[in-house]
């Protein structure tokens, strides 16, 4: 399946982080699906508001707005978050912007971005019970590992 995600909400969650509690990150918009140099599946996420993340490497804090993220298993998706009413977690690696992309190339380079870390997304909740559930499964992916 290869439906458009522009415009689709999701929540990412950050799973390894250099600091015993991860940041958490506020919900976002998929901006747009972007062309790599290895293969086509990479999306531009843009956060609904800033989020500072302390990085032992980094001597200030980064300031996060926008990331481009990946499936982290081979042939995921994140079609996959949204192609259901079950609601699923799909793992992700995740790399932070160094330098503005030009919104009218649809590719990007490595050169472009530092890796950030390896995560999680979900779509955002569309009712209380669902929000419960999500919140469940990030204890049980937080736990166990990611699915």
């Amino acid at each position: 399946m290869d439906m458009s995600l522009a415009g689709k909400r999701l929540q990412v969650f950050i799973g390894e982080f250099d600091t015993k509690e991860p940041p958490e990150l506020p919900p976002g918009t998929i901006a747009r699906r972007l062309a790599g140099p290895d293969h086509d599946r990479y999306w531009l996420v843009q956060l609904d508001t800033q989020a500072e993340c302390r990085v032992w490497k980094a001597a200030a804090p980064w300031v996060v707005h926008m990331f481009v993220v990946a499936p982290a298993g081979m042939g995921d998706s994140l079609d996959r978050l949204f192609a259901t009413e079950k609601h699923v977690f799909v793992p992700l690696t995740i790399w932070k912007l160094i330098e503005p992309f030009d919104a009218k190339v649809d590719g990007f380079d490595f050169s472009q971005v530092e890796y950030f870390t390896r995560g999680y997304a979900t779509r955002i909740a569309k009712s209380g019970q669902e929000a419960s559930n999500i919140r469940e499964g990030r204890e049980r992916n937080r736990d166990h590992g990611s699915q």
